[in-house]
Order: C-alpha cells, then structure tokens, then sequence
C-alpha cells in the first residue's frame, strides 16, 4: 500500500510541479496525433533592456528640452558654471553638455513648436 502511495504522491507532485511552470504563461501545441498540449512560455529578458532604453531615451529628451527652454548659448554658459564648480558640479557638467543627439532632439523640438 505504501508503494502506491508514494507513485501517487510523485505523481501529484508532477501535475504541482507542471501546473507552477505554466502559471508564468503558456503556449498551446497541436502533436501528429491531435492531442493538445500546453507548454511553458519561454521567459524573455528584454523588460531590463526596455526600462534601460526607455531611462535614456528620458534623459536625452529632458537634456533636449532644457536646451530648447533655455536656448543653446544660455545652456551652454550654464554648463560652463557649472563646470567651475566642485567635483560633482563637474561630473555633472560633463553629462549635461551638449551632444549630438540632444542637439539634434532640441533643433527638432525647434522646428516642432515654431
């Protein structure tokens, strides 16, 4: 009696073990012989790329826009004070200077509102 319980047991731990990996989303696979078997979907990792992509896409738009606000040379002398300033003024100024890609966002954002 003890052998049978315990196959029922490893079974029933296979149908909780299965049923854990389709509760993350699962597809649905027709065999050769018409039988209709749900498998795991495969995890993807791109959800920390996107954030990442999105985290810098922001950053150069709100670099663009406050270059755009305040006008190239106006935010180019910001920059240049803030340079002067301490360590993380500097790193800061660093980061916020004028690039190619904020100069071509804020020139669009230019042409866009005018």
């Amino acid at each position: 009696m003890s052998d049978s319980y315990a196959q029922f047991e490893k079974r029933i731990n296979a149908v909780a073990d299965k049923h854990a990996r389709l509760a993350g989303g699962y597809t649905a696979q027709v065999g050769n012989d018409g039988l209709i078997t749900l498998v795991p979907a495969r995890r993807r990792t791109y959800t920390r790329l996107r954030v990442f992509a999105a985290i810098v896409f922001g950053f150069f738009l709100f670099k663009s826009l406050a270059i755009t606000l305040t006008g190239p040379l106006a935010y180019a002398g910001r920059i240049e004070a803030m340079a002067a300033g301490t360590q993380f003024e500097q790193i800061g100024a660093w980061i916020m200077q004028i690039g190619p890609v904020s100069e071509f966002l804020s020139l669009a954002m230019i042409r866009l509102f005018s």
